[in-house]
């Protein structure tokens, strides 16, 4: 990885040269694949700190790590840290969205034991195992509501819309839950809960 520095006062000493290039090193390990990039360092004072900005283009992604210090070599390993987190959760990101599929479902281990022999089905009944699959209840969750607050069967009529059959809610006398159920001539049924 090739990095330019912009606004550095002096050079860094040779270990903490190594160090910091060591720490860039790695951070091109996850994303080059046989691509040189470029890095920028832009480093500006201001009053008694030290202010680093690295700059890096990787996965069609501007990603920026800053840090501030009194020390400049404290400031860049700052930065440096804090766009390896970037880059981890770019590439983390990027791997659960293009690379895994779905792990096939498993059957379980029972009907492995027992070999079932194939069924043939004529027009009809493949018509009527598909009615059948379809006809078969199906329990759908409802999300809870705190946020209402208890009511009289009496609001309850009011609140029951011309499309619901019926409405459950929280009786404000009996602190319990009620249902108020439509019926075909247009009156309704209270089930008080126990």
């Amino acid at each position: 990885m090739k990095l330019t520095y912009t606004g550095v006062p002096e050079e860094f000493p040779p270990r903490q040269q190594a160090k910091l290039d060591a720490r860039l090193s790695r951070i091109a390990k996850m994303i080059e694949h046989g691509r040189e990039r470029e890095a920028r360092a832009v480093v500006r004072r201001q009053r008694h700190l030290h202010v680093v900005d690295l700059t890096l283009n990787a996965f069609d992604h501007a990603l920026v790590g800053q840090g501030s210090d009194r020390d400049l070599f404290t400031a860049m390993v700052e930065a440096a840290d804090k766009l390896e987190r970037q880059v981890q959760n770019m590439r983390a990101r990027w791997r659960t969205t293009k690379r895994h599929k779905e792990a096939p479902k498993r059957e379980p281990e029972a009907a492995e034991a027992a070999p079932v022999a194939p069924v043939r089905m004529n027009g009809t009944a493949k018509r009527a195992a598909a009615r059948a699959a379809a006809a078969a209840p199906k329990v759908v969750r409802v999300a809870r509501r705190r946020t209402r607050k208890p009511m009289t069967p009496d609001e309850a009529v009011l609140e029951i819309g011309a499309a619901e059959n019926f409405l459950v809610f929280q009786d404000a006398d009996t602190d319990r839950m009620s249902v108020l159920v439509r019926r075909s001539d247009g009156h309704f049924d209270l089930v008080e809960g126990e």
